[in-house]
């Protein structure tokens, strides 16, 4: 058990990165030399050939080379880009390289992204300075979360525990970690920006920001985080004025800006290996909201629901009838009724119905996960659809799906004898979120399912 932020530095150079380590120290070392030449840093970059490639490849890029001469050799990089181009597409390749070497985790790859977009963002903060500084702002943005982006590449127990307890519980990130590691992932990171000897401008920018360049670094990681989110300038003035008092543009212009940085941001990333960059960065097109549920068909199938509880009709058809006012009535994507299997210890796709042209991707068997709590994962991807819907609970729930998706859901409990023994499920890709009279809705057939339940005496 590895607890407090020194023990996990200590874990992380020594252990898991002693190579990240060795190769950011040589490129900035050599690049902080005044006295350094050409030669010089294309020798530290030759003497590891993934480096090597990675220079080239990013070097090739339109955000590096815009007029697209060929660069084949690092000798010709440096002369056709400049000094201080190399050094931070070296240091962003060495970054990804050595990282994803150690894992494929979704969130080391996010953590890469986010890097890279607070590193677009500060040299675009940048631009009116010189360009060894700018540069130099550009890298210390990209290291900004270095310690985070270590530990979800460390493939130490605990790595999996937090991955875990993000995914399912409700508690603040910040107080997540602390249970699991004893200190937090900024911590880690302040760590290893001064057991690394990152650089004085990095080091102020995560400490205690006063420089102007310091205060570029911060805003800029700042504008990164709200990438996953999706950014806009009503909720989010502040940065943007922020911006605004240095480059002196627009809010309109700065979004604008900020959204092709974006763009940039995923294109090196890509480059270099991160596959799926864009899935990691909120989409800002208007969001398409569900149709508003057919107050006449929702009637029509309640209606339809009682008279066949009242005539004795089997418990499948009237779950079937519920499911089929979900989707044509309430407008939902996906419905589904889930069963508990005690011998199996899982719960059970029983009944579902899918809406036109939507693919099926209710999973037909879910395990109760810890503490009590269930997860429901949509098929092909590792989100949460619903984070944890406490078996004690009476209540519905609604829910969204963690950040990069896109999925909103309803949830309500089933009970057998006052335990809590399955669930209805409603969802919908669009969004939006729900209005009362979909909640409204949604208990009456939960009410109607469990009037039904009890009467036939199936579990």
């Amino acid at each position: 058990m590895i607890k407090g932020s020194k023990a996990w530095v200590n874990f992380l150079e020594s252990k898991e990165l002693p190579v990240l380590a060795k190769t950011l120290k040589s490129i900035l070392k050599v690049t902080a030399d005044e006295s350094t030449s050409l030669s010089q840093l294309s020798q530290v970059v030759l003497r590891d050939a993934d480096l090597t490639s990675g220079v080239i490849r990013l070097a090739n890029t339109p955000v590096y080379n815009p007029s697209r001469t060929p660069i084949t050799t690092v000798s010709r990089a440096v002369v056709q880009i400049g000094f201080e181009n190399v050094h931070s597409i070296a240091v962003s390749s060495a970054l990804v390289d050595k990282l994803t070497k150690n894992s494929n985790r979704e969130r080391l790859c996010r953590c890469l992204v986010k890097s890279f977009v607070a590193a677009v963002h500060a040299r675009y903060m940048a631009s009116d300075l010189p360009a060894e500084l700018r540069e130099e702002i550009f890298v210390a943005a990209l290291l900004f979360n270095v310690g985070e982006a270590a530990f979800w590449a460390s493939h130490h127990v605990q790595t999996n525990e937090l991955d875990q307890a993000l995914d399912t519980s409700e508690s603040e990130p910040t107080e997540l970690q602390r249970q699991v590691l004893g200190t937090t992932l900024k911590a880690i990171s302040k760590g290893l920006i001064k057991s690394w000897k990152l650089g004085a401008l990095l080091s102020e920018s995560i400490e205690n920001p006063v420089s102007h360049e310091a205060h570029i670094i911060k805003l800029a990681a700042a504008l990164a985080a709200l990438s996953e989110q999706g950014m806009c300038v009503e909720s989010h003035a502040d940065y943007f004025t922020q911006i605004s008092k240095i480059n002196g543009k627009s809010l309109k212009e700065i979004f604008s800006e900020l959204k092709e940085n974006e763009r940039k941001s995923i294109l090196l990333a890509e480059r270099l290996g991160i596959k799926n960059a864009k899935s990691f960065i909120a989409s800002n097109a208007p969001v398409v909201r569900r149709p508003p549920s057919d107050a006449n068909k929702v009637l029509h199938y309640l209606g339809h629901i009682m008279s066949a509880i009242t005539e004795g009709e089997e418990l499948g058809l009237i779950i079937d009838k519920a499911l089929e006012c979900i989707i044509e009535g309430m407008n939902f994507d996906h419905a589904g009724f889930y069963m508990w299997q005690r011998s199996e210890n899982v719960y059970f796709l029983t009944n579902s119905r899918f809406a036109p042209k939507k693919p099926n991707k209710l999973k037909t068997r879910l395990v109760v996960g810890a503490q009590h709590s269930l997860s429901v994962i949509f098929a092909g991807t590792t989100k949460p659809l619903v984070k944890a819907l406490k078996m004690e609970s009476d209540q519905i729930c609604d829910a969204d799906a963690q950040s990069g998706g896109t999925t909103n859901a309803l949830v309500g409990p089933i009970f057998r004898r006052n335990r809590f023994s399955g669930f209805l499920l409603a969802d919908s890709s669009l969004g939006g979120g729900f209005s009362e009279s979909d909640k409204a809705n949604f208990q009456l057939l939960l009410q109607q399912l469990q009037f039904s339940l009890d009467l036939s005496g199936k579990s």
